[in-house]
């Protein structure tokens, strides 16, 4: 008799707009600075960032007064996250169909 074997846990991901705005943050040195190259506001990004520290459940930034620090698991993560960004930008570049919009033709009777 076989003894059933156990469910296999469901592989999660890590969304890669999350990923990209961790790293501008990293790179801008605050969440303010990094309104500016993301195009977001500052309380999307923290929003962002509070779930991006749920998704992998463990914190990646302290504060150090009015600071960003990045933990332990946050200076692991930011080298994994340039990789696969590099990896993703990659794919999207040599296998992303950009299509460029059809054209309008508008038709007018002058009058």
């Amino acid at each position: 008799m076989s003894t059933p074997s156990l469910p296999q846990r469901m592989a999660r991901n890590v969304p890669t707009e999350l990923l990209r705005s961790f790293v501008a943050i990293v790179e801008a040195g605050s969440m303010a600075q990094a309104t500016e190259t993301i195009f977001l506001t500052q309380s999307a990004l923290s929003l962002q960032m509070k779930r991006l520290e749920d998704v992998l459940q463990q914190k990646l930034f302290r504060r150090d007064g009015r600071k960003l620090v990045l933990t332990p698991a946050g200076e692991e993560l930011v080298a994994y996250a340039r990789q696969l960004l590099t990896l993703n930008d990659r794919i999207m570049h040599k296998l992303g169909h950009v299509s460029d919009p059809e054209p309008i033709t508008v038709g007018m009777v002058q009058d």
